[in-house]
Order: C-alpha cells, then structure tokens, then sequence
C-alpha cells in the first residue's frame, strides 16, 4: 500500500488551522502542523495515530524556523505534498478593540502592524518557499491560501488586515502563474464572511451562529488537495455553502480567478513592460 501523503497546516493550533487539519486528516493525509502557540487542551481534533502527525512550534515569520522544521518533516513523515497557509493575525491582534474602535493610519501602532505583514504575509511566503522546490522535483504538490473578501480587504479601520490578505492573493495569484506547467496548483480559500473563531471576539449584539463554522472551511481544502483538482490552479474558492464540483468539471468552472483578473488593463494606458501581459481567461471574461 503506498503511504499517505503529508500535509503542512500552518496555524493549526486552532480556529480554521484545526478545521483544515481535522478535514485533512479525514482524507487519509498524514499531518505536519505548525503553530507559535502551543496545541489547546484535547487536541487533536482528529483521529491518527501518533506515527502520522507530528506538531512543531514554529514562528512562521522566521525563514530560518520554517526551513529547519520542514527539513525535519521530510525526515520524519515524508516530504509534504500539500501546504496550507492559515496561520494569521487577526484585527484584534492591533488592538482588541478594533471593531468597536477602528483604529486608522494616525493611530495604528508601528510595531503591530509590522508584526501583522510577518506573520500574514511573509509567513506564508516562508512556507511555500520552503516547500515549492521540492515539490516541483516531485512533479506536483498543492498550495492552498487562505485570505479574505474584498470587503473586509478594503474595509477601513481594519486596513493592516485587509492589506496583508489583499498582497497573499496578489502572492497566490503570481505564485500560481509561475508555477503553471510544474504540477504545482495554488488556490486560495476564504470563509465567505466572518468566521466563528476567536479572531473575531464576542461583542454587544453578534449573534455567533450568524457566523461561518470554522469547519466550512474543510472541505474545500479537502476537495483541492484531491485528484479531482489536479488540474485546478489560481482559483478562489468560498467555504461558505461550498458543494464539491461534478466530476470531470471544467477547472476554469471552480470558484472564481484569484485577485480579479478582469481588471487587468483597465487602470494603464501603455503596454507592461518585459512581456508580462496576463491575458483575462476566455471563461471569466
């Protein structure tokens, strides 16, 4: 029987990191998890044996760290073939009272908002660069994203959240370009509004089942980390209401293009330069 292939869930020491690996694990992947803080009481949420996960506190905003502990795996479970990027800071982490007192660019600390880009942005930057070599010597592997609405993207107040997730798709969406024609995919999945974690904290009149379940997001991870989508790449896929596609449906059908290819041109009146023009698929024209 061949071994089951690893996944590296960034993040995975709660909210939709635990979500993803739980999914994972359902399909029949070993686990690779990273997190800075410590596995919460109970876990895993899943059900493997010790021999097929391991969990390793990394910070992903450390290359360095990223590096060293997905060598490690390589060594230990195998060398991964799928990455999931969750690990994020949430508003809050700005201050954590951002949504009832939005805090804008004459107010934001310096140091958070770095710390934000770190860990958002770079730390998922660290993982896939950390694992696209590899990946691309075995003639495939997936890179899975996770970002947010345009909404919450554009939404002021929130703007060093919405920033980083607004340059991980414009990442995910170069990333998937480049790595065309190498059996590596990367997509990206969002929760298609708020989700029930504790990035989005209690406040005077939510209603938390109005929110999307942590483990919406499962599935859609699931089904792009699957045969099925072997050929899907730089797609956006929204968790909420998700229903895995027809078999044999076309990949330009799946979700939506990653980062709004159709405005491409529409903002410049001369040609890029180099011949880096990127043409607008016929399907989401």
């Amino acid at each position: 029987m061949a071994a089951k292939r690893v996944a590296l869930v960034t993040g995975a020491a709660g909210g939709l990191g635990t979500a993803i690996s739980t999914g994972l694990a359902k399909a029949g992947f070993r686990l690779a998890l990273f997190d800075r803080a410590p596995l919460s009481p109970g876990y895993p949420a899943f059900d493997l044996p010790a021999s097929e996960w391991t969990a390793e506190a990394v910070d992903v905003a450390d290359f360095r760290a990223v590096r060293d502990a997905v060598g490690r795996i390589g060594d230990g479970l195998g060398e991964p073939a799928v990455l999931v990027n969750a690990a994020g800071l949430g508003p809050p982490f700005v201050d954590p009272a951002i949504f009832e007192r939005p805090v804008d660019l004459a107010t934001v600390d310096a140091d958070r908002w770095r710390r934000l880009f770190d860990v958002n942005v770079a730390g998922a930057f660290h993982a896939a660069r950390a694992v696209a070599g590899p990946m691309i010597a075995r003639g495939g592997g997936r890179i899975v994203n996770v970002t947010t609405n345009l909404d919450s993207m554009l939404r002021p107040g929130v703007a060093s959240y919405g920033a980083s997730k607004a340059a991980l798709e414009a990442l995910s969406a170069a990333w998937a370009a480049e790595l065309d024609g190498t059996g590596v995919t990367v997509n990206v999945v969002i929760p298609g509004g708020p989700a029930d974690t504790p990035m989005v904290p209690d406040l005077p009149g939510l209603d938390r089942a109005s929110l999307v379940p942590a483990a919406a997001m499962a599935p859609p991870v699931a089904w792009l980390c699957s045969a099925a989508a072997d050929a899907v790449t730089g797609r956006r896929l929204v968790a909420s209401g998700w229903v895995d596609p027809p078999a044999g449906a076309a990949a330009g059908t799946v979700g939506d293009p990653i980062g709004w290819p159709q405005l491409a041109g529409t903002d410049r009146t001369v040609p890029m330069a180099g011949g880096f023009e990127r043409p607008v698929p016929a399907s989401d024209s």
